[in-house]
């Protein structure tokens, strides 16, 4: 993935927010949406600031039962009716 360029590496032990987001704008453009784990959401806004984008509002999501297991049933149900 890293000789085709789909890879990205960016920082040592903990990925910079703000220089890997920078990067998938380069690469991609903007996002239309935005959906991040809530438990680190300081970390995604300071990120964002730090990158100076204009990012749409995230869609906050908890990990586990409380939105994790919401997702995983949505998202069987959208494949299999594909």
């Amino acid at each position: 993935m890293r000789r085709k360029g789909e890879l990205v590496l960016i920082g040592n032990r903990v990925v910079p927010v703000g220089a890997f987001l920078q990067e998938a704008v380069r690469r991609f453009g903007l996002p239309q949406a935005v959906a991040a784990d809530s438990w680190r959401a300081g970390e995604l806004e300071d990120g964002v600031k730090a990158a100076g984008l204009a990012l749409p509002e995230p869609t906050w999501r908890g990990q586990g039962g409380r939105d994790g297991g919401q997702d995983v049933r949505l998202f069987r149900g959208a494949v299999l009716e594909g």
